[in-house]
């Protein structure tokens, strides 16, 4: 049982009032709902009133033939992160920049936890000196609709955030599409344009996205 094992590390977590616990090998619901148990008796145990969090890492391929399960297991989760390494080791699979290899496992695991409400968090780019291809493999998350990006270096942290953060004129246009909207249902108006372009729901649900990454 990997929670009893491991449950004096919970308790100690949990007493410090840390927000989340990374857990690697997630298989399966089940473990997600132990490790929920695991979180809550240490909790009681140390009369702790924090909400404490956890983060899976799905680095194998039951867990992501399981993504979903693993994702709607439990509220204690909040979200998921691919761990491509692994992955691939026991896919038998060549790990590349380009990250051909992961496409499906990405999008598994992606489509899984859109579909729970849970962050969808991509694997870290392992290639450490390539600061080039860092850059396009986290525009690349980003592209695919990931919340966030691992990193494995200090030198990481900051390309990625950037990658995360919406360029200036995507805000811009975002503001556009929500001040147009805000206009029609003033004005009472069923549908409304903006540069040629109908503004309907999923416009405005992916100009919100923009501007709760920008933070706005």
């Amino acid at each position: 049982d990997v929670c009893s094992s491991a449950l004096a590390d919970m308790q100690a977590v949990v007493a410090a009032g840390t927000d989340f616990v990374m857990v690697p090998k997630i298989e399966s619901a089940e473990q997600v709902l132990q490790v929920a148990e695991a979180i809550e008796s240490a909790r009681q145990k140390c009369g702790s009133t924090a909400t404490v969090k956890a983060l899976a890492i799905i680095e194998t391929p039951l867990g992501i033939e399981n993504a979903y399960a693993i994702a709607s297991a439990s509220k204690t989760l909040h979200g998921i992160l691919l761990g491509a390494e692994d992955f691939t080791a026991s896919m038998g699979a060549q790990r590349t920049a380009e990250g051909a290899e992961i496409a499906y496992a990405r999008s598994r695991l992606l489509t899984a936890c859109k579909a729970a409400g849970v962050l969808a968090i991509d694997t870290p780019f392992p290639f450490v000196s390539d600061l080039e291809g860092l850059e396009k493999d986290a525009a690349f998350a980003v592209q695919l609709g990931f919340d966030g990006k691992a990193v494995i270096s200090p030198h990481h942290v900051h390309r990625v955030n950037r990658a995360f953060v919406p360029a200036p004129e995507k805000i811009n246009w975002a503001r556009r599409v929500m001040a147009a909207a805000r206009l029609a249902e003033a004005e009472g108006k069923g549908a409304v344009s903006l540069d040629g372009m109908m503004i309907d729901l999923p416009i405005i649900k992916r100009a919100e996205r923009i501007l709760l990454l920008a933070d706005v």
